[in-house]
C-alpha cells in the first residue's frame, strides 16, 4: 500500500500556506516550483527589481512540509510542520501536544515534544492499523509552527 505524496509551502511574506497545486498557477505574485540539479523540489518567490543599471532577480525560498500519509480525526491531512494533539491509551491514557517531524535515523513521521526541558517523541502510526480494544490513538491538528507557535509555548 503506498501513500499519496504531496507538499505544502510556508509563505513568509504573504502569510500563507501554499499546496503547490496553487503553485502551478499563475497568480502574477512570482510563487514558482521547480526541482534543483539535485533533483530535490524547492519552491519559492521569484522576485525582479530595477537597481537603476539593470534588472536583477532574487529567489526567496520556501520550506517544504510533506504529507505523511494519515488524517487526523477530523479527516484532515497531516503535514510536516503541523502542531498535533495525541492521544494514546495502553493502560492509561495520555495526552501531549507536539510537532510533526520526519525523523531521518528512523524513517518515520513522530510527533515532538517537550516536557520539563526534555525532548520526547511518538512515531506517527496509522491508528485503523493497530487499533484494538486495548488501544486508542487519536490524532488531532490544532495548528501549525508557522501560524500557531504559541501553541508550543505551554504545551508540555
Amino acid at each position: 500500500m503506498s501513500r499519496e505524496i504531496k507538499f505544502r509551502a510556508w509563505d513568509e511574506l504573504e502569510k500563507r500556506m501554499w499546496t503547490l497545486d496553487d503553485a502551478g498557477e499563475d497568480s502574477g505574485d512570482g510563487s514558482i516550483q521547480y526541482f534543483s540539479e539535485n533533483g530535490s523540489l524547492e519552491f519559492g518567490r521569484l522576485e525582479y527589481y530595477d537597481t537603476g543599471l539593470g534588472v536583477n532577480s532574487h529567489f526567496e525560498k520556501f520550506p517544504l512540509m510533506q504529507y505523511t500519509g494519515l488524517k487526523d480525526k477530523d479527516g484532515k491531512e497531516i503535514y510536516e510542520g503541523d502542531i498535533i494533539r495525541f492521544t494514546n491509551g495502553i493502560d492509561e491514557v495520555y495526552e501531549e501536544v507536539g510537532t510533526v517531524v520526519f525523523d531521518l535515523e528512523e524513517c518515520g513521521y513522530k510527533a515532538q515534544y517537550t516536557d520539563d526541558g526534555v525532548t520526547h517523541c511518538i512515531y506517527l502510526i496509522n491508528p485503523k492499523v493497530f487499533a484494538d480494544k486495548y488501544t486508542e490513538i487519536t490524532y488531532e491538528i490544532i495548528g501549525n509552527i508557522y501560524e500557531n507557535p504559541e501553541l508550543l509555548e505551554g504545551a508540555a
